[in-house]
């Protein structure tokens, strides 16, 4: 097990200011960084990369979808978009470093149509992310599906969910991913629900 921090404790949106923290965030012991990403053409790569290598850095990428990009759409050249859109997040992840990328991305954060979700827009979700699995292999990237709470999404909520999710989804790169501060709000108990993931689980 490796301790890492997000870029989300400083910024949003990183740039050239922020590379400045890599020797000491490796000075105090940490061993990963996760860089936040919303617009891949909004980050610089190389500039990226070459701060976590030369800090002795893992890094992990936390993807979070825009408006507009959204794999579980009724329209289907929406769909299609999005499906794009989330290899250039697998291309980018993969051009900073990263072998872990993760987030919720199965549809923006925000989206909430006022109603649980359906069967369709479950099979819609699950089509997207299969259709990754050869841009995740040839890239050795696994992809971390993060349940979020109910105030941002009525998806996905629960270890739940998103275990029968990457089930359904059915390849070796596809895992879950618990982020404590929704767990905190959507499990009865967070030790059990990071347990329940058992080999599913790839990043906490």
């Amino acid at each position: 097990m490796k301790i890492g921090v997000s870029a989300f404790a400083w910024t949003r949106q990183l740039n050239a200011t922020h590379l400045d923290l890599f020797p000491s965030i490796r000075e105090h012991g940490i061993e990963g960084f996760e860089i936040p990403m919303f617009d891949p053409a909004h980050l610089d790569t190389t500039a990226l990369r070459r701060a976590c290598e030369a800090n002795d850095l893992e890094c992990t990428v936390c993807a979070i979808l825009p408006a507009g990009i959204n794999p579980i759409g009724a329209d289907a050249m929406d769909r299609k978009k999005a499906a794009t859109h989330l290899l250039r997040y697998i291309e980018t992840a993969a051009e900073i470093g990263a072998h872990r990328l993760g987030g919720p991305l199965y549809a923006p954060i925000g989206y909430l149509p006022g109603r649980r979700r359906t069967q369709d827009e479950w099979l819609w979700a699950v089509e997207c992310i299969q259709a990754l699995g050869d841009s995740l292999d040839q890239n050795k990237m696994r992809l971390a599906i993060e349940p979020v709470n109910r105030s941002e999404t009525s998806f996905m909520n629960t270890a739940a969910d998103a275990n029968a999710f990457c089930d359904a989804v059915a390849h070796a790169r596809v895992g879950v991913l618990i982020d404590t501060f929704h767990a905190n709000i959507e499990e009865k108990n967070i030790a059990a629900a990071v347990r329940s993931a058992g080999p599913r689980l790839a990043h906490l």
